[in-house]
């Protein structure tokens, strides 16, 4: 009889502990839910099978510059577009100068004209991106006392990451690329609601009105 307390009370422990165990897991797999429909709910990405596909700007795009011209008693705009910005300039300047100009002199003389107004801007164009098996991973970072005096629950990162990724851009696929892409969020859960702060490469992923399809994306790409 003297055993039976000490028998109840590893049963309890042993109920404490499962119990822990459990809610923890419960988190985590919340956690990894609130990952994906962040993504989701956002229109950042569409999933098709085992890849996801999302949008994002390419920073390699065209200058488009536009260079006015005031020539004895002409004045002209002109607009060029070039990967390199002083390419574009001079290509604008050089256009507007053969319609000012009435000879191959004047055509220099032009050229050498400071001109009036010089507007240079690059141009974003969109490449889609193509993330091929694709999972969630979530961090759980530990909680101080100051976490659990404000009812946080849960915190850490979320990331949803994939083992290659491609893009296409020009009406051409590039190759795979081998290293690990990952998009992260920071997640807390407090007083039973969940907040999820974007890192700084996801604000450069494009957000579309409406989500995109998979058979839309595979006709575009072919």
């Amino acid at each position: 009889m003297k055993h039976v307390p000490l028998l109840w009370f590893k049963m309890v422990l042993m109920g404490f502990f499962l119990t822990s165990h459990v809610s923890a897991a419960s988190l985590d797999e919340e956690a990894k839910k609130v990952v994906i429909e962040y993504f989701l709910s956002r229109k950042i990405i569409t999933i098709c099978g085992d890849s996801f596909y999302f949008f994002t700007h390419e920073h390699k795009g065209l200058h488009m510059c536009e260079v006015c011209i005031n020539f004895q008693r002409g004045a002209m705009c002109r607009t060029a577009f070039s990967t390199d910005v002083n390419t574009a300039t001079l290509t604008a300047r050089d256009t507007a100068c053969s319609l000012l100009a009435h000879s191959t002199a004047e055509e220099i003389t032009c050229s050498q004209t400071p001109p009036a107004r010089v507007t240079c801007s690059q141009q974003k164009a969109e490449e889609l991106g193509h993330g091929k098996e694709f999972y969630i991973t979530i961090h759980q970072g530990k909680l101080s006392d100051a976490d659990k005096r404000k009812k946080i629950q849960w915190k850490g990162t979320g990331n949803l990451e994939a083992k290659e990724l491609r893009t296409y851009s020009h009406n051409t696929w590039s190759q795979w690329h081998s290293t690990p892409t990952k998009l992260h969020l920071t997640i807390i859960k407090e007083k039973g609601n969940w907040t999820v702060h974007p890192h700084e490469e996801i604000k450069t992923l494009i957000a579309h009105k409406e989500p995109m399809d998979c058979q839309r994306i595979e006709s575009v790409t072919k």
